[in-house]
């Protein structure tokens, strides 16, 4: 049985991180610092559009193996139609990420509404970005049993705000939260715990401007529960 990873949606949030990090910490070392205190970070698709390799160098440097990252594509993942230019695209972002690969857990993407309706597509993208690491579908829009994840190493990624428990899908689930209340959280680590099972991951990634004191809260719940 795997741990439950917990973590936040990015570690440079404006609000919280001033509060977080300590006054005289250059912003070069929060990496290094978050990564001290979690064991997973979900690094926004908007960061991935800039990140250069000296970047994901200094990630690396910054934190040890154990470390996971949650990877949520970049839009330009959703505005592709063709299997063609998927593979190009997703050769070019595996040669930029190539060296976060051993930490790389698992990818989040949100297909568009365009690309939802070609099942063709669908399954080829899936084929294609699951065989690095599980895939995790964000907020399709669309009844689960309409997604063809069957078979495939999907997830379909759980909202706690919007679902009540997570589908069974998948070899890697990862869950979005804002829950503040004690009890809810230790509800959603449960739920967590039993879709895991003895041979699947999954990852408890909080958000919003509270996400830092969410994080920690549940993480000291799961370790209470030995999650």
């Amino acid at each position: 049985m795997y741990d439950l990873l917990i973590g936040t949606r990015d570690w440079q949030n404006t609000v919280w991180s001033r509060k977080f990090y300590p006054d005289n910490l250059p912003e070069d070392w929060r990496f290094c610092f978050y990564s001290n205190q979690f064991r997973t970070v979900l690094i926004p698709g908007t960061v991935w559009e800039s990140v250069v390799t000296e970047d994901i160098s200094a990630w690396i440097e910054d934190s040890d193996d154990e470390f996971k990252v949650v990877c949520e594509l970049p839009a330009r993942f959703s505005e592709i139609i063709t299997i063609p230019e998927l593979q190009d695209r997703w050769n070019s972002f595996q040669e930029i990420t190539a060296p976060l690969a051993n930490q790389m857990a698992v990818y989040l993407w949100r297909p568009s509404a365009k690309q939802l309706q070609q099942a063709d597509f669908l399954s080829g993208a899936l084929e294609i970005l699951s065989q690095v690491k599980p895939v995790s579908l964000l907020n399709t829009g669309k009844q689960t049993e309409d997604l063809q994840v069957s078979g495939t190493r999907a997830s379909i990624c759980w909202s706690v705000a919007d679902s009540e428990s997570p589908e069974p899908h998948g070899d890697f689930l990862v869950a979005l939260c804002q829950e503040n209340d004690l009890k809810k959280i230790r509800v959603v680590i449960e739920k967590l715990d039993k879709w895991m099972g003895e041979d699947r991951q999954a990852v408890l990634i909080f958000e919003g401007d509270n996400a830092l004191v969410q994080a920690q809260q549940a993480r000291m719940i799961a370790e209470m529960m030995a999650v």
